[in-house]
């Protein structure tokens, strides 16, 4: 009986297929005979097609870009109010704590560490990656540049988020300018935000 059924339903397939093809074929050799009888009428037509199918992609692209880095600006946005108090002396903390205030708001898919290939970001959800760093000296960020280089060969977006910073705005505007050419030249798209505790009396 499953036998049956199932020859049953390859029977119909094939001939769902046939009839297909016959479609088209009539579908062909109509375009072609009009083509021949109107030469100039069928040069314009095409053009039109091809100018209205060229701004119907580039409009759907557009809207594509903009869903695809909306989880970007929607993590950017949360973390700009991430709000916390204690102030800790090494980074680990700050991952979790993180990571703990992203989960409670919902978001979805998060991976804590996740390794691929030579990347191994400490948040990420789907193509967005997060690096946290804290407390930020000046040499803690001279390692962004080959993260950079790790990160874009698998991920779209980059968040860097620097806790209780501890250098100068020299030394910051130097390192976003640095990364900005790299990120640039790798089509990584990134954000940098600076969080500081409401403890942090230097806030």
């Amino acid at each position: 009986m499953a036998r049956k059924k199932l020859n049953t339903k390859i029977s119909l397939i094939v001939f769902g297929v046939l009839i297909a093809l016959v479609i088209v074929g009539f579908i062909i050799k109509f375009l072609v005979e009009w083509v021949s009888a109107n030469e100039k009428a069928a040069v314009v037509y095409f053009v039109v097609i091809g100018i209205t199918g060229l701004g119907l992609f580039i409009w759907w692209y557009s809207g594509y870009r903009k869903r695809k880095g909306m989880l970007f600006w929607q993590l950017v946005d949360a973390i700009k109010k991430f709000r916390y108090y204690p102030m800790f002396g090494k980074e680990q903390p700050y991952h979790a704590m993180l990571y703990g205030y992203l989960v409670g708001l919902g978001f979805r898919n998060i991976k804590y560490e996740l390794s691929t290939g030579w990347a191994r970001p400490d948040i990420s959800i789907k193509d967005v990656a997060i690096e946290v760093k804290g407390p930020v000296q000046a040499n803690s960020l001279q390692t962004l540049a080959d993260k950079a280089i790790r990160y874009s060969g698998h991920y779209n977006y980059w968040i860097v988020v620097l806790f209780e910073p501890q250098y100068g705005d020299v030394t910051l505007d130097r390192t976003i300018n640095g990364l900005n050419k790299i990120t640039g030249s790798l089509g990584l798209e990134w954000k940098h935000i600076t969080k500081y505790s409401d403890s942090n009396p230097y806030r």
